[in-house]
């Protein structure tokens, strides 16, 4: 009897890995700097190693944005001037 997919299964087969350059082009960074330590903090996804490359997957940073998103509509100021996230986004 074959296992049935997880809802995490079915988003991970049907993920898009995402570039540095691609979360530039998004808008949701603009700084290197600020992406590492977003990721160091915790504050965003962590990388997934691809040979020598890092990428992001797609519904991880769909994810990121929308905390961010849902915050900002309940009235609490989620970026720092800078576009850093003020504590947990």
């Amino acid at each position: 009897m074959a296992m049935q997919a997880t809802s995490l299964d079915r988003r991970v087969r049907g993920a898009k890995i995402l570039t540095y350059e691609d979360l530039v082009e998004r808008g949701i960074v603009k700084h290197r700097t600020t992406l590492w330590r977003w990721v160091r903090d915790g504050d965003f996804p962590p990388p997934v190693k691809l040979g020598g490359t890092n990428g992001w997957l797609d519904f991880e940073v769909d994810d990121f944005v929308a905390r961010i998103a849902a915050k900002r509509a309940r009235g609490d100021c989620c970026m720092n001037a800078n576009g850093s996230p003020k504590g947990e986004p």
